[in-house]
């Protein structure tokens, strides 16, 4: 009888150990919950970056769509980003005060 209790007593052990292994496993392993929400929360990341970057794609193919067929918006993207000027143009300089 003493021998069926210590094999119980054992066994018990064991199985509860294991039941935490995994438990511990399931939530805090490499590959366990709270690194399955890192990796989600990554990815919503950098789905936001990607959109991000689509929409500054799609602004530059209008802009240069814009720049192909209207030569007012070459003279303007020359003037304000290129700071260039025409021949007969005056520029004046302004002093800011800092």
């Amino acid at each position: 009888m003493k021998k069926n209790a210590i094999k119980f007593f054992a066994l018990s052990c064991l199985c509860l150990g294991e039941c935490g292994g995994f438990g511990y496993l399931y939530w805090y392993g490499v590959y366990g919950k709270k690194a399955q929400k890192k990796v989600e929360e990554e990815y919503a990341v950098v789905i936001r970056q990607i959109a991000g970057v689509k929409k500054e794609i799609e602004d530059l193919e209008y802009d240069i769509v814009r720049w192909e067929k209207n030569s007012f918006y070459q003279e303007k993207i020359a003037r304000e980003q290129l700071q260039m000027v025409k021949n007969n143009d005056i520029v004046y300089y302004r002093k800011t005060h800092t």
